[in-house]
């Protein structure tokens, strides 16, 4: 049997589970109110059931009973007549159902139509990389995405998925669960290992874009990364941290991380004047993060384009999948910064690209369940409001799209940087995380220290929170 024998043999079959369906709703129609949700036109492949589940679902909007005089009635107000012709209505009032499965029957419809889909993708594929010049990456980028969405379909619509009382009894056992975590994150969400945030915060949840913005210098790289620090290297997260740095070479970020865990000073091993005791820490401390194998640094900083994470991070989520469910896991991925992502797509306008970029990351948290950090620039205007001043969600580069997609943005404020020369010794090593927007809980100002020796930020007993 050829390519084309199989093929049309396949189309045969989706049209004799098209019509079983169908066959199954005129008979029994309390089915469609049930399963009809699930059922859509761009799933039948035969375009007459498709308007013949059209005709279907109207009457039973309608409230009217369906039988073979209401369908032709129909028929007639749409002109339908050279499609729906009798003969092959009369099709459905002459089959026999005796063991009804309309779930079995429309979990086929759906499967089918996803083959039909994903050949699809896969001829369009084929045709894209034969093309001349082609660009593979956002070849790639695009077949990613519509096999995602195929993936999706294959969800199971479910009303009492959405009835208020189910989604209040969740809340409810949710909160139950958080109240006697004694302060620990049990909401899904992942510890920062800064005490002060996650008690603000409740800890980094799962789809989150958790934008972190500050004046240059300011320290949030530093802080990223001691988030990621905290959660893939003291907690050794089970899932993968992947860490994109388009400014800093991998090395130099893992210098960083040996300083920040170590407490061992930048200086000394920039000048490499390390005494034994300190190399013991380093030692200690390179031992620990070799036994964390799912820490991820992509320091491929030239081009790399938002398709491009989104690429690599799947793959890498991929390759960390749940043995038992094949299900892809992330655990945090983590971007310095946003204003150096590129895209495969041209857009005249930079906010445009911004608001793309923005757009693909919060995608990208939802789609591997995992937070996204994501650092940003500020604009100058808020160096332009003095030394004492703290930035806004106003001084954020390209602010309306970043902000509009971000759960949570944090700034971080150092007031030494700014401050004149006579209040620098008074404001060492001081710090401020202001928690600007907060989906999920209160916004405000955490203070703790910065220690710029190791490269680390301290929230300890001594830290404090400021709501507003």
């Amino acid at each position: 049997m050829d390519y084309i024998d199989q093929d049309q043999q396949f189309l045969e079959i989706c049209r004799k589970t098209e019509m079983n369906v169908l066959s199954i709703f005129i008979e029994f129609q309390d089915s469609i109110r049930e399963y009809g949700d699930r059922v859509n036109v761009d799933l039948f492949v035969d375009e007459r059931n498709a308007l013949l589940f059209l005709i279907l679902k109207e009457l039973d909007n309608n409230g009217v009973k369906i039988d073979f005089s209401t369908i032709s009635i129909k028929v007639r107000e749409h002109n339908l007549e050279n499609d729906l012709t009798p003969e092959y209505l009369e099709q459905f009032f002459y089959k026999n159902n005796p063991e009804v499965n309309a779930k079995f029957y429309i979990d086929h419809l759906i499967k089918y139509a996803q083959q039909r889909e994903v050949s699809d993708v896969g001829v369009e594929l084929f045709n894209n990389v034969r093309s001349h010049n082609p660009n593979i990456a956002s070849i790639i980028a695009t077949a990613q995405d519509k096999l995602n969405k195929v993936a999706a379909s294959e969800q199971d619509f479910k009303l009492s998925d959405l009835r208020a009382n189910k989604i209040l009894a969740e809340a409810i056992e949710n909160l139950r669960l958080r109240s006697s975590s004694k302060g620990e994150v049990k909401n899904g969400g992942i510890s920062s290992g800064f005490a002060t945030l996650d008690a603000v915060t409740n800890g980094l949840k799962p789809g989150e874009l958790i934008i972190i913005a500050g004046r240059p210098a300011s320290g949030k790289s530093t802080f990223a990364m001691n988030i990621c620090e905290n959660i893939g290297y003291k907690a050794k997260s089970t899932k993968p941290i992947v860490v994109f740095t388009l400014e800093m070479p991998a090395e130099q970020v893992m210098y960083r991380s040996l300083c920040a865990l170590s407490g061992v000073s930048q200086n000394s091993v920039q000048k490499a004047t390390i005494s034994s005791e300190e190399y013991g820490r380093l030692y200690a401390t390179a031992s620990a993060i070799t036994e964390s194998n799912n820490v991820y640094i992509d320091d491929s900083s030239y081009g790399l384009t938002i398709e491009k994470v989104r690429s690599r991070a799947r793959v890498i989520a991929q390759n960390h999948a749940d043995p038992e469910t094949g299900e892809p896991q992330m655990g945090l991925v983590m971007i310095d910064y946003l204003q150096l992502l590129e895209s495969e797509q041209y857009f005249k306008d930079r906010h445009l690209l911004i608001a793309h970029i923005a757009k693909s990351l919060k995608a990208l948290a939802r789609e591997l369940k995992c937070p996204v950090l994501a650092l940003s620039q500020l604009n100058r205007n808020v160096d332009t409001r003095g030394p004492d001043s703290r930035p806004t969600n106003a001084d954020l580069r390209e602010s309306g799209a970043i902000e509009q997609d971000a759960d949570v943005v944090i700034m971080v404020h150092r007031p030494e940087t700014n401050a004149p020369p006579e209040k620098k010794n008074e404001l060492k090593g001081k710090a401020e995380i202001i928690i600007t927007k907060n989906r999920q809980g209160e916004i405000g100002t955490i203070y703790c220290k910065f220690q710029g020796m190791f490269s680390r930020f301290v929230d300890d007993s001594e830290s404090s929170f400021r709501p507003g």
